[in-house]
């Protein structure tokens, strides 16, 4: 199955930057433009400078951001910012975080062999955008280098792989440091031979789910095509793998976090209009809750009652504009035995159901829509969505349960894939705690 790996990665120098804090940063494509120029302000050498660089602050010489990014590596490398390890290793993470009760997730940064998306070995399960991957692509060919781990998970009920892992953080962490959110973030380097050996064997016997960063798997797959034509198969070649974080699936400290949608317009229809053609497809029911008077104790009161109303199915909130009260909207069994087109591990999903029955059959939102963040944007943090509508003056926005790991193991297992932006796992992980040269 899965052959994973250690490798010699490159890390930042603490006797250069001292507080690790100051250069890491979240994954891109949760990095909005304010927290992208906060990142470039903390420190000169933050990891924004590689995996996002703003296109106004781009080191002299450059002729573009991805031009940018490689002067970046190749000067802080030289300098002794960075520097490369000198022993394979794989890298151990701590999440401590809070979020309903103190959490902490582990997992490990390693290199795995890049395998096809069909081969069952390394599954995903949202769709991805040709636009993401292309500007991911670009980053890769211009560094070198895998800037950021995707995030992957696997199965351990016999618990083989944290026994192999076990007292690897009875030592002091090789470097602390605390997110934006928070999170406290703690690395330990393991090069023992033994056990990076019997860590490879374990691993052997495992799928691997990518759970976060399908974009960034599927353009080192594409890199490493590209190179394979100009070089031909090399067996060992560093872009044959990609640089990966692991964690168990099970791992009750692993959250998968709704993505809520706020959509522009109502395709023409009032809200009242709106509503009655919903009620075709779903049973619709007002909460009591006056938004505009404290919208943010609404808001927590709609998602109480949804996560309430989910244990028999699925319970969606919706705000409507010039509608002071929320509303929560569930599938008609009816509207669903009518999806026929639609296999089941996916049919029972909530999201599915909001973009099959309500976005596409209602309001024609297509999959170009999904797409160009003109028609309908994408938002974990649900008061963020709840302001499209309140504040931004946008016809509706829908809220969304977590899904259960069940639910996503299910999809994969049936090689089945969501709708982008279906899952935020939650904490993501930071880039910046180590890179994978791919020269």
């Amino acid at each position: 199955m899965a052959e994973v790996w250690p490798f010699k990665g490159i890390q930042y120098n603490m006797a250069s930057v001292g507080d690790m804090s100051k250069v890491i940063a979240p994954p891109f494509d949760v990095i909005s433009p304010e927290m992208q120029s906060r990142l470039h302000e903390r420190h000169e050498a933050n990891i924004v400078r590689l995996i996002l660089a703003d296109e106004k602050r781009l080191r002299a010489g450059a002729n573009d951001r991805y031009d940018s990014a490689r002067l970046c590596l190749e000067d802080w490398l030289r300098v002794g910012i960075l520097a490369q390890s000198v022993e394979p290793a794989v890298y151990l993470m701590a999440q401590d975080f809070e979020l309903g009760g103190r959490h902490t997730r582990w997992g490990f940064i390693a290199t795995i062999k890049l395998e096809e998306l069909d081969s069952g070995i390394v599954v995903p399960h949202e769709a991805t955008m040709d636009k993401p991957k292309a500007d991911r692509l670009k980053l890769i060919s211009a560094c070198e280098a895998n800037l950021s781990p995707v995030f992957t998970c696997y199965f351990d009920s016999e618990g083989k792989i944290g026994a192999v892992l076990k007292g690897a953080s009875e030592e002091a962490p090789q470097f602390a440091a605390t997110d934006d959110d928070g999170i406290v973030i703690r690395v330990w380097k393991i090069d023992d031979p033994a056990r990076l050996d019997a860590l490879h064997k374990v691993m052997a016997d495992h799928q691997l789910f990518i759970a976060d960063g399908h974009h960034r798997y599927e353009s080192a797959l594409n890199y490493r095509n590209l190179m394979r034509e100009k070089v031909g198969v090399v067996k060992d070649a560093p872009w044959e793998r990609v640089m990966i974080y692991l964690t168990d699936f099970e791992d009750p400290a692993l959250l998968a976090l709704p993505i809520h949608r706020s959509i522009r317009h109502l395709k023409g229809w009032t809200p009242d209009e709106f509503i009655r053609e919903l009620k075709h497809s779903f049973e619709v029911s007002e909460m009591g809750i006056d938004l505009s008077k404290n919208p943010n104790e609404g808001l927590r009161n709609l998602i109480r009652v949804m996560a309430e109303n989910s244990a028999d199915g699925s319970a969606i909130g919706m705000v409507l504009r010039e509608k002071p009260c929320p509303f929560i909207i569930k599938p008609l069994k009816k509207a669903l035995q009518n999806i026929t087109d639609i296999p089941e591990p996916l049919k029972e999903l909530d999201i599915i159901q909001l973009h099959r029955l309500a976005l596409g059959d209602i309001l024609e939102i297509r999959e170009k829509d999904l797409r160009d963040g003109e028609v309908i944007v994408y938002n974990h943090d649900s008061n963020s969505a709840l302001n499209k509508v309140m504040k931004d003056g946008w016809a509706a926005a829908f809220f969304l349960n977590r899904l259960r790991v069940g639910q996503i193991r299910r999809v994969c297992s049936a090689g089945l894939r969501m709708h982008q932006k279906s899952t935020y796992f939650y904490p993501k992980i930071p880039s910046g705690a180590v890179i994978h040269r791919l020269r």
